[in-house]
């Protein structure tokens, strides 16, 4: 389900399992110049956050785009990609290949988390958005990513290519760093606030709601904002309620 609030603010969400929200930033004109975007590709269990300049914002959609062409062609829908047995180093090749053949000037952060067989997931990154793996039963937040300007565009490959295992109750949340710096609107560093999502809202859908009411009291100077929080035990076993591919905005 997704729908549009009085501000602009862009949701999306499919109960249980995942939400996504764009918010323009303050200063906008318009939607049309916003430079965040995100994916959701839930026959592949991907999802991903682009973040454009701002000469350039359809880099971020355009990059992902490309991302989700090229992961069609190396994944079968309805089927989770297998990480083992080299299925890691093809999953980074492909993405290499997309990063290697971006122009300067369609350079874009990009930021994405596979999931793949046995609670299995990779994590894909170049630039200064955020991923970061919470853990509700213990109240833990940890910043996946590192931040760096090695984007995609000015570099000839991902800064940032890993895997590890996931727990069914965790959460992934990835954003641009327009979160980061509504955290700092808000006096409070990026993992405290995402710490505080965490503790005091009971489901994904409360957490998005927050992060837009901390956004509508920020009258000036606040930047885009893309976010995406997926539950991956749930993802990876949705069946007919894996979302088919969807790019936002």
């Amino acid at each position: 389900m997704a729908g549009r609030s009085s501000n602009g603010a862009v949701k999306y969400d499919v109960p249980g399992i995942l939400s996504v929200l764009l918010i323009p930033g303050s200063d906008k004109a318009d939607w049309a110049g916003i430079g965040d975007a995100v994916l959701v590709d839930g026959q592949r269990r991907i999802v991903a956050v682009a973040d454009g300049p701002e000469r350039n914002p359809d880099a971020s959609s355009a990059f992902l785009r490309r991302f989700l062409a090229g992961m069609s062609d190396l994944m079968e829908p309805g089927k989770a990609w297998s990480l083992t047995n080299g299925g890691f180093t093809q999953l980074v090749s492909a993405t290499n290949l997309l990063v290697r053949e971006t122009s300067y000037h369609d350079g874009t952060t990009f930021s994405s988390v596979v999931l793949g067989q046995d609670n299995r997931y990779a994590v894909l990154h170049a630039g200064d958005s955020l991923i970061f793996r919470l853990r509700p039963s213990t109240g833990e937040v940890v910043q996946l990513s590192r931040t760096n300007h090695c984007l995609v565009g000015r570099s000839a490959g991902l800064f940032q290519a890993e895997e590890a295992s996931f727990l069914d109750q965790d959460l992934f949340l990835i954003a641009s760093d327009g979160l980061a710096s509504l955290a700092r609107s808000c006096g409070q560093g990026t993992v405290v606030f995402v710490e505080s999502l965490m503790r005091t809202c009971a489901s994904i859908p409360e957490m998005i709601e927050s992060i837009c009411e901390s956004a509508r009291r920020i009258e000036r100077g606040l930047d885009d904002i893309g976010v995406v929080v997926v539950k991956p035990g749930r993802l990876s076993s949705a069946g007919e309620e894996i979302p088919a591919p969807s790019l936002f905005p």
